[in-house]
């Protein structure tokens, strides 16, 4: 195998492994009341990717963007509502 092939594998395995691994310790699952505003009114799903959060618009009146919560956090009702896990663009 060519030594670029190999390099494009071994970071796509190294993008993966981070998701998986950020996936684990935070949550998009997170009630709406709960939610931390983590951008602007307005804001893009592929905006709020961007910066590292998560997105849902299905619940009006609260923060569509908003900041994951650990894993730990998800107690004292805080779990529930369906929320889009996103990730960071760019590793």
């Amino acid at each position: 195998m060519e030594p670029r092939v190999m390099c494009v594998l071994v970071l796509a395995c190294v993008l993966t492994l981070s998701s998986l691994a950020q996936g684990e310790l935070e949550t998009c699952v997170v009630a709406p009341h709960h939610r931390t505003n983590c951008g602007i009114p307005g804001i893009t799903p592929s905006q709020c990717k961007a910066k590292g959060c998560c997105f849902d618009n299905t619940v009006r009146g609260v923060p569509w963007c908003f900041h994951p919560v650990a894993v730990d956090d998800t107690t004292d009702g805080a779990a529930g509502e369906r929320g889009e896990v996103v990730q960071p663009a760019s590793g």
